[in-house]
């Protein structure tokens, strides 16, 4: 890839990776700091990934440096609310349906929160990012579809009874 290509990655990619890392971490610093570091291996190793294989790269250097950041640190329990307060309102929304929507988010931020690092990155990689299996596989190491599938529909099974034991219909 030269550098246009990773220009275009980065304009292209720059959110997805930063809310990934946001979503695992629910620490906007720390968030920041493992985008830019994927976002700087990828710079390191341009000359070798194609362009068409930069997101899969740097969402798997992403992955493993929040791994790396959850392992270092035993996730701090008002980081998640801290995270939450950086997320936008829809301001069309009247005041109860914003208090709704927040307390919903708060419900699920705890929930994915609550999750081991594999299920949270399972579920933020495929329902919330769209990911393709593959890319999926590929970022946390799982080889056959058909494995990543079963741990994503456990991995969602384990939130769902989260969230319901929080009074959130999922």
């Amino acid at each position: 890839m030269d550098d246009a290509g990773y220009e275009r990655a980065l304009a292209a990619h720059g959110d997805l990776v930063f809310g990934y890392a946001l979503r695992m971490l629910r620490d906007p610093e720390d968030a920041r700091d493992v985008a830019q570091e994927a976002w700087m291996r990828l710079w390191q190793h341009r000359h070798r990934v194609e362009e068409g294989s930069a997101r899969a790269f740097v969402m798997t250097c992403a992955h493993r440096l929040c791994l790396d950041r959850l392992r270092a640190r035993r996730s701090r329990p008002r980081a998640a609310e801290e995270a939450l307060a950086t997320l936008p309102e829809n301001p069309a929304a009247g005041p109860d349906r914003r208090a709704a929507g927040r307390e919903t988010a708060r419900a699920l931020e705890t929930a994915l929160a609550a999750l081991s690092p594999r299920d949270r990155a399972l579920v933020l990689l495929r329902d919330v990012h769209g990911l393709p299996y593959r890319e999926i596989g590929d970022a946390l190491g799982i080889e056959r579809e058909g494995t990543l599938k079963a741990a994503l529909f456990r991995a969602r099974e384990r939130l769902r009874a989260r969230l319901v034991a929080a009074g959130v219909t999922p």
